[in-house]
């Protein structure tokens, strides 16, 4: 499977339809294997290998919520451990080469009224969020 994060939501119809495929063996290829949460990597295992990182309930209890909110450094471990064999990570400059370096466009948008008032709280709790988890 090409584009693999279109099965990132366990419960999108997508995913529902994939399962149904019949597949002596199955392979899926992505960039992005996750990106908002463990949920993704779960969904895309199971379709790959269903079980091996057992039902969704377990998953979570063992893996998800020790990692996502409790930041259990020793779960984070045995879940790469557990995944690092079947997943093959490579570089920019091993994939294409002839790519240029990224390019970055920054333009400022001056915010008003409410739209102001909503960034600036949002910031202050991140900031005040990212500043504790260094204390």
């Amino acid at each position: 499977m090409d584009e693999a994060q279109a099965v990132k939501n366990s419960r999108s119809k997508t995913s529902a339809a994939i399962q149904t495929f019949p597949a002596d063996w199955k392979i899926a290829l992505t960039g992005t294997p996750m990106e908002n949460h463990l949920g993704e990597i779960w969904s895309m295992f199971h379709f790959l290998m269903p079980g091996y990182l057992g039902n969704i309930e377990k998953f979570n209890r063992l893996f998800k919520k020790p990692i996502e909110i409790q930041s259990d450094l020793t779960r984070q471990k045995q879940l790469s451990q557990r995944l690092k064999p079947f997943m093959l990570r490579r570089s920019k400059s091993e994939v294409a080469s002839e790519l240029p370096e990224k390019t970055e466009i920054i333009r400022t948008i001056p915010l008003s009224g409410s739209q102001r008032d909503l960034y600036e709280t949002i910031r202050l709790a991140m900031d005040k969020k990212v500043n504790c988890s260094v204390c």
